[in-house]
């Protein structure tokens, strides 16, 4: 039977409306948010369970816990998740920052300095914790207890007794972010909850990039996964991540003749030379100083060396540059010195370079 026109378009709008809505479902599933539950296999805890594929996190809060994912980034530490307890006011915070301790030793110093800093704390321990097979990421765990003193809700009221809450603060160390666990729980409940909050703590894995061994062996040793690099810097010196575009890490002696050493990593395209030539243009014409520059070999790759020394800030300097290109990445390795200390300086400098090694990015 052949249908009329009009019919027969109607009908046809309708099919279209139907197949558009499926595919827009389907889609929608497609890009549903990053922050969902982990997989049933993966978690044996009954309770709320926290998942973001986006930067490879996850965890599981105890049974009977509630769980609210954060989104908001705060000044120095981004939120991930709270979990707490309802029943007991406990609450349990996982949060993360850039990386900023190459090692946990020096974690566990920045931690303590942190922690002492807070005077309504009392600590009784900062320890840390090297990584293992059960947990590939070195850690540092902070024991605090904090008084609170409730204020009435009416002035004529009595006085509220002080509550004494417990604090466990545990820091991982991933390669490219330190994330912290931040529990609390008042004492009175504390044995109750204790499990639970080992259990969470226990619970918090890593995937991809961060799920690999966060901490160099050695003292003095230095890692980036995420820039696929890894070098030594000598003993005592303090490890600076700067914040700035392209560099990457620096690393600083605490005397003033002790050479300031840096790693850049810079999207170039162009030849490696064409770097060296706008850093002589720099130095020699810009600064009014002198260059030199050498090709020698690095990480099993050509590499370019410079010498340079000019006045910067106020102040005459000697500056060593060694550069490297993979693919179209561009490592700049750089060193800086007073010029009557540029002798020992040019020493630890060939060995910070010599110590270089390209990894898996």
């Amino acid at each position: 039977m052949t249908l009329p026109a009009s019919t027969f378009m109607r009908r046809m709008r309708a099919r279209t409306r139907m197949l558009l809505a499926t595919s827009l479902l389907a889609v929608a599933s497609l890009l549903a948010p990053s922050i969902q539950a982990a997989p049933d296999e993966e978690a044996a805890a009954k309770g709320p369970r926290f998942a973001n594929p986006q930067i490879g996190v996850r965890a599981a809060g105890p049974e009977g816990w509630k769980m609210a994912a954060d989104k908001a980034e705060q000044i120095a530490w981004e939120r991930l998740v709270t979990f707490w307890d309802p029943e007991s006011s406990a609450e349990a915070v996982l949060s993360r920052r850039k990386r900023t301790s190459a090692t946990v030793e020096a974690l566990q110093a920045k931690v303590r300095r942190e922690f002492s800093e807070n005077t309504k704390l009392t600590v009784s321990g900062v320890r840390a914790v090297p990584a293992s097979q059960v947990q590939k990421q070195a850690s540092v765990i902070v024991d605090a207890t904090e008084v609170k003193r409730p204020k009435p809700k009416n002035p004529e009221d009595p006085p509220i007794p002080p509550v004494t809450w417990r604090i466990q603060a545990t820091y991982l160390l991933a390669p490219g972010y330190e994330y912290l666990l931040y529990v609390k729980a008042q004492a009175t409940h504390w044995s109750r909850v204790r499990g639970a909050l080992t259990q969470l703590r226990a619970s918090v894995k890593f995937d991809g990039a961060e799920g690999q061994a966060g901490v160099p062996t050695g003292a003095g040793a230095y890692r980036n996964q995420q820039h696929g690099f890894a070098c030594k810097y000598p003993e005592g010196y303090t490890v600076v991540v700067p914040g700035r575009r392209n560099h990457v890490v620096q690393f600083e002696g605490s005397a003033p003749e002790d050479i300031a050493l840096g790693v850049y990593s810079i999207s170039w395209k162009k030849e490696l030379g064409a770097d060296a030539a706008r850093l002589t243009t720099y130095y020699k014409d810009d600064l009014a100083g002198e260059v030199t520059e050498k090709e020698i070999s690095l990480a099993g790759k050509k590499a370019i060396w410079l010498r340079a020394e000019a006045r910067v800030g106020g102040k005459n300097q000697v500056f060593f540059l060694v550069l490297i290109k993979r693919g179209d990445v561009l490592y700049r390795l750089k060193g800086s010195v007073i010029p009557s200390a540029a002798t020992p300086g040019e020493a630890a400098f060939r060995s910070f370079v010599d110590s270089f090694v390209l990894g898996i990015r």
